[in-house]
């Protein structure tokens, strides 16, 4: 998918396998997701009020607080995620 206005967020060690997360936010070019069932499996888009049913419907779950993901995440629930330009 392409993107538009990349804003660089944070980054995360994580200690297995020895990578670096990086988290970035951007504006999707589209509504389409190419899935390749290898790295990526499965996605979706949602809203927030979406997000919010599912999760709270137990249909899906965040990743651990711990991680730069759940944070970015989190941010965007709680309307404090930086827009791109």
């Amino acid at each position: 998918m392409p993107v538009t206005s990349v804003r660089y967020l944070a980054s995360q060690p994580w200690p297995f396998p020895r990578s670096l997360m990086l988290g970035f936010s951007a504006r999707a070019g589209g509504t389409d997701i190419a899935i390749d069932g290898v790295e990526i499996v499965e996605a979706r888009w949602f809203s927030v009020d979406e997000l919010e049913a599912e999760l709270a419907a137990g249909r899906i779950s965040l990743p651990m607080p711990v991680s730069i993901a759940y944070r970015i995440i989190d941010s965007w629930r709680r309307g404090a995620l930086p827009a791109p330009d």
